[in-house]
């Protein structure tokens, strides 16, 4: 669950920044860089399961998980976090830069799972975009 790794289309890209001005110093939001968000004020993506104790690592991995379970069956059933997603995706597509930013980065964070499934739905709109132009042409030969 590394907060550095970045894909990129062209010029957009997403990563998991920390809300926490302490921590935000390492690796916080660049001035090219747009803040989206994820804690329990974000009423979409916020995780609803509760760390009571943010130096245990058992019940931060657990939270995280029950977050994983909640998001696997929201993405299976098109959701609102699915089309939540599914935006920030098309903004990273068109080159915005964006930080995902929880209380609990640099620390393993619900964020980091939003990060893949943005970084998986902008490779599945990329292949899709590669795929259609050669399904038109063989339908037109």
């Amino acid at each position: 669950m590394g907060h550095t790794k970045t894909t990129s289309t062209p010029s957009g890209y997403v990563r998991v920044t920390s809300i926490r001005s302490s921590a935000a110093l390492d690796n916080g939001p660049q001035a090219d860089e747009t803040v989206y968000r994820v804690d329990r004020a974000n009423p979409v993506l916020g995780n609803r399961h509760i760390l009571f104790n943010r130096h245990d690592s058992a019940e931060r991995r657990r939270v995280i998980a029950a977050y994983g379970v909640d998001l696997e069956r929201d993405m299976a059933a098109n959701g609102p976090m699915s089309r939540e997603i599914h935006q920030i995706a098309e903004r990273v597509r068109d080159g915005e830069q964006i930080c995902l930013a929880c209380w609990c980065a640099p620390s393993p964070c619900h964020a980091d799972l939003i990060a893949a499934k943005v970084r998986e739905r902008v490779e599945q709109m990329d292949h899709l975009e590669r795929v259609a132009p050669a399904r038109s042409a063989e339908r037109s030969a």
